[in-house]
C-alpha cells in the first residue's frame, strides 16, 4: 500500500526517529511505514518484503521496537481525527498484537518444553520436606561450584542458607517477606534469586545434579516454579493487551461515529413551504 503525499504529511511528524526529533533518526521513514503496510496487507514472511522498501531485516527490527514499546497504538491515537488513517493504521496495531502473542506462546511452549523433563522428575520425588542439606550433600554442590567454568562463585556457610531458604519458600508456597529471618533478610534472599535465575544457575544445578535423584528433585522443584512464574507473568502481559486493545477499538468507534453523524442542529432546521410549492 502507498501513501499519498498528503497522508504522508500528516503521518510524518508524529513518526518515532523524524528529522526533527532528538537522538535516533530513522534513514527512510517512509519507506519503513510503506514496508509494514505491505506486510499487513500481504501477511507473507518479512523476507519476502520487496526491496524497494529498504533491508526486510531493518524494517522487521523496527517494527519489533515499536511493537514492544507501543509506538503503533499511540499513532493510532494520534490519527484520531482521520478516520481513514485510523482504519489503516488499526489493521498494524493489531497486527502487532498479534505479533506480540505468537511470541508469547512461543517463550511459553519453549520454556515449558526446556522444563518438562525438570517436572516429571518432581512428580516422581516426594520433595516438599526438603528443606535443609546434609553435610554430604551440601559438598556435593560445593564441589559442582568449584570444578564448572559456567559457575563463578565459591559457595560457602552463607550461600547454603540461601539456597535452603529459597526451598523453604517454594515448599511451603509463602510470599518473600514471611520468609524466617535465619534465611537472611529476604529482600537480599529475594534479589540473589533473581539474579541467579538470570545466569542459568538453577536450571544448570538440576542439569548438572541430575546423578543424585534427590538434588535433582529438590532443584527441579526451584525450576518448576520459576517456570510457573514466568507463565503468570506472559498471561497478565496477554490480558494487558486484551484490554488496551478493547479501549484503543471502543474509542476508534466513538471518533469515527462522531465524524459520519449529521448535527442535529441540522435536523431541526424549520421547513417552510412557498406558493409555488418549492420546499426550503
Amino acid at each position: 500500500m502507498i501513501l499519498t503525499k498528503k497522508q504522508w504529511k500528516k503521518i510524518e511528524p508524529l513518526v518515532v526517529g523524524r528529522v526533527t526529533s532528538s537522538g535516533a533518526r530513522g534513514r527512510d521513514n517512509l519507506g519503513f511505514i510503506e514496508g509494514v503496510l505491505w506486510q499487513v496487507s500481504e501477511m507473507r514472511g518479512w523476507s519476502h518484503l520487496p526491496s524497494k522498501f529498504g533491508s526486510w531485516n531493518a524494517i522487521y527490527v523496527r517494527f519489533r521496537r515499536w511493537n514492544e514499546s507501543g509506538c503503533w497504538h499511540q499513532l493510532v491515537k494520534d490519527l484520531g481525527d482521520d478516520s481513514e488513517l485510523v482504519a489503516i493504521f488499526s489493521k498494524v496495531a493489531a497486527y502487532a498484537d498479534l505479533e506480540t502473542t505468537k511470541k508469547i506462546r512461543r517463550i511459553e511452549r519453549a520454556e515449558f518444553e526446556k522444563h518438562l523433563y525438570f517436572e516429571k522428575s518432581f512428580a516422581k520425588n516426594d520433595v516438599h520436606d526438603i528443606t535443609i542439606f546434609t553435610d554430604s550433600q551440601w559438598r556435593e554442590i560445593e564441589t559442582l561450584f568449584a570444578g564448572k567454568k559456567y559457575y563463578p562463585v565459591i559457595l560457602g556457610r552463607r550461600d547454603l542458607r540461601f539456597i535452603e531458604g529459597v526451598l523453604w519458600l517454594i515448599s511451603e508456597e509463602k510470599q518473600w517477606r514471611e520468609m524466617p529471618s535465619k534465611f537472611g533478610d529476604w529482600r537480599a534472599v529475594y534479589v540473589r534469586f533473581k539474579r541467579w535465575d538470570k545466569c542459568g544457575y538453577w536450571i544448570r544445578l538440576a542439569d548438572d545434579l541430575r546423578e543424585n535423584d534427590v538434588l535433582f528433585a529438590a532443584f527441579s522443584m526451584i525450576v518448576g516454579h520459576i517456570h510457573q512464574t514466568k507463565v503468570n507473568e506472559l498471561k497478565k502481559i496477554i490480558r494487558k493487551n486484551a484490554r488496551e486493545k478493547h479501549r484503543l477499538i471502543e474509542e476508534t468507534a466513538a471518533t469515527v461515529a462522531a465524524d459520519v453523524l449529521v448535527p442535529t442542529s441540522d435536523l431541526l432546521q424549520p421547513v417552510t413551504v412557498k406558493a409555488s410549492g418549492a420546499v426550503t
